[in-house]
């Protein structure tokens, strides 16, 4: 499993290889410019962050630790990725400085935190919180305080929070064992508004935004 990027005005079948590497490596984000491609691998034995230029050149790892770290998502600035790390046992939410490594490490919490995104702003990133098996969307300023819990129900399992180009609304998955399938619903980013965007009996997964104005 390797990280691909279609060539633009070629069909899907145009991709190209961009890590090239016979270890998993997942979960491609894209920097601010479109320049850089951010991804999770499993080369090393355990899953790290790095980072490759837009053309599978000058691949750089960026993660070193013993432990998990994987989920990368870039601040606005392009400066710096947020992601999720199992290096103090519970998975936890760090920032990177991409240039000189500096580390900050956001949440402390007991319980598991996944899926983090940084909002378009700058101002805020959304996360998730395992809080016994059931996953909630929370959102904290970027520099980790402030965190609320936005979705806090104990029959829902809502997960891989995205934000809208505005950064003022939220669209994640959430999964109920009554309907038995995955949904996309959509919230403002205190909470507010929830509603279901996507309902039907098939799964639905891994939402993400484009902006197509100006």
């Amino acid at each position: 499993m390797d990280v691909a990027r279609a060539v633009e005005g070629q069909p899907a079948s145009g991709l190209v290889n961009l890590s090239q590497h016979s270890a998993p490596d997942w979960q491609p984000a894209w920097s601010p410019s479109g320049r850089r491609v951010a991804f999770s691998s499993y080369r090393d034995g355990n899953w790290e962050i790095y980072v490759v230029d837009a053309d599978g050149s000058n691949l750089i790892r960026l993660t070193e630790h013993a432990e998990n770290d994987f989920s990368p998502s870039w601040a606005p600035d392009g400066r710096r990725l947020v992601f999720a790390s199992r290096r103090y046992a519970d998975a936890d939410i760090f920032v990177i400085d991409v240039e000189t490594r500096a580390l900050t490490q956001l949440t402390t919490g007991q319980w598991n935190e996944f899926d983090p995104a940084w909002s378009p702003d700058g101002a805020w990133i959304a996360y998730v919180t395992h809080i016994e098996d059931q996953g909630d969307v929370f959102v904290m300023r970027a520099d980790g305080s402030e965190a609320v819990n936005l979705t806090d129900s104990p029959y829902a399992n809502d997960f891989q929070p995205a934000w809208t180009p505005d950064s003022e609304r939220l669209v994640y998955v959430s999964y109920t064992a009554a309907k038995g399938d995955h949904d996309l619903w959509s919230m403002r980013r205190d909470g507010s508004d929830a509603h279901v965007l996507v309902e039907d009996p098939h799964d639905d997964l891994a939402p993400s935004w484009r902006r197509t104005g100006p």
